[in-house]
């Protein structure tokens, strides 16, 4: 029995992130498989009338549940990083986001998007009435993703100064510079909400536009990461801790997915452009494919380098909740894939859709447990293990490296 002591990071804003993630990914349950006619998303009112069918008031119970405790965790784990972040000292401040890991920059308005977009999922099933005043909320919605999408575009600017002005390399750093694709992915998705879901004229309009540059910058930031680091992840082995950043293209692409799917229904609903089932069945399954095969050509170089061992098994650490929202990101895509593609299209029902969704619930379940696991032994502190390598002692926590 060893101690491990595991300190603190700014890739712990991760673990708000995964939390965030896995409480909205338990209410698409209740957006696929509940009625809710007269809103395009659940609301309290919905679920309410949900629950006197005799064979549906256990299971929503359960996810409801699920959805207000990892809600909850999500905003506690959000606070807690804040705060520990304003205790530290100057210097140390400068240290953990000086040269390579200015990229971390980019956590707070990620993790910042991720709460305005839990906030309103928690809303529309905890209050009531709320869905009823959403021309009021919408606004404030765009105002708080402007804000943000301000944030990370001047952070990614700098950051990209700094790449140009250093020569900073990222070698051994895997796609860690994903992060700023991933924030502005989070905040696009955000837009994307007022553009499909508000009746107000001048609302959806500006969510529509916003979303599109969100869109723009996300892309266009992920176009400059991989043209300029995808002859390097060949060329130099990608550090142990650093190996989750290899699946972070798949969440990136299920908000980008979702955001994509909410435009085409506001350009059907708003704009009058007729967009065919067909049409989203293709988008949303390309990108899903895109996803499976990010899984495969990344999983073996998280395992061959040992990542697994770095991030899970030896020691966790900040950079271990990189491997939550992959999880988070396939099963949410793969629902939308399901619900929203394949059963309109008819090929999906009976046994086939069952097993589906079992799959994808398994998925689900493994991904909690993981966010589990690495709350008890990733998070600063002293933790006592059972089990340790030789490896361990000299693992390497440091953000920078």
């Amino acid at each position: 029995m060893k101690h491990i002591k595991v300190p603190f990071t700014p890739l712990h804003g991760l673990a708000s992130l995964g939390a965030g993630g896995l409480s909205v990914s338990f209410f698409v349950w209740l957006m696929f498989l509940t009625p809710h006619p007269n809103a395009p998303v659940p609301t309290y009112e919905s679920l309410m009338l949900a629950k006197t069918a005799a064979d549906s008031f256990g299971w929503i119970t359960f996810v409801t549940t699920i959805v207000a405790i990892m809600a909850t965790a999500h905003y506690a784990l959000l606070a807690w990083w804040l705060y520990q972040g304003s205790r530290l000292p100057d210097a140390d401040k400068a240290n953990l986001f000086s040269g390579e890991a200015h990229v971390f920059r980019m956590i707070t308005p990620l993790v910042l998007a991720m709460s305005v977009n839990a906030g309103f999922v928690v809303g529309l099933i905890f209050i009531p009435g709320l869905w009823s005043v959403k021309e009021w909320l919408f606004p404030l919605a765009l105002l708080a993703f402007l804000v943000l999408l301000i944030m990370a575009t001047g952070r990614w600017l700098a950051q990209q100064s700094l790449l140009k002005a250093s020569q900073l390399s990222y070698r051994s750093k895997g796609l860690i510079e994903l992060l700023a694709t991933f924030a502005f992915a989070m905040i696009t998705v955000g837009f994307s909400a007022s553009a499909a879901m508000s009746d107000t004229p001048w609302v959806h309009t500006t969510g529509f536009a916003l979303a599109l540059v969100g869109g723009a910058l996300a892309i266009w930031a992920a176009v400059r990461v991989l043209r300029d680091r995808f002859t390097g992840l060949r060329e130099h082995p990608v550090a142990a801790t650093a190996t989750g950043s290899l699946l972070m293209g798949v969440p990136i692409l299920t908000i980008l997915g979702i955001a994509s799917y909410r435009l085409l229904m506001a350009s059907q609903h708003h704009f009058a452009v007729e967009v065919t089932q067909s049409a989203i069945a293709l988008t949303l399954g390309v990108l899903f494919i895109a996803q499976v095969l990010i899984f495969v050509t990344a999983t073996p170089t998280v395992l061959q380098r040992g990542g697994w061992r770095a991030l899970v098994t030896e020691q966790p650490q900040g950079a271990s909740f990189s491997l939550i929202c992959p999880g988070v990101g396939l099963f949410v895509l793969g629902m939308f894939l399901v619900s929203n593609g394949l059963v309109p299209l008819g090929l999906l029902s009976g046994v086939g859709l069952t097993m589906s969704y079992s799959f994808l619930a398994m998925i689900q379940m493994a991904t909690l447990a993981l966010f589990a696991y690495l709350l008890i032994y990733a998070m600063p502190g002293k933790h006592r293990r059972t089990h340790q390598t030789p490896q361990t002692a000299t693992a390497n926590t440091n953000p920078r490296t």
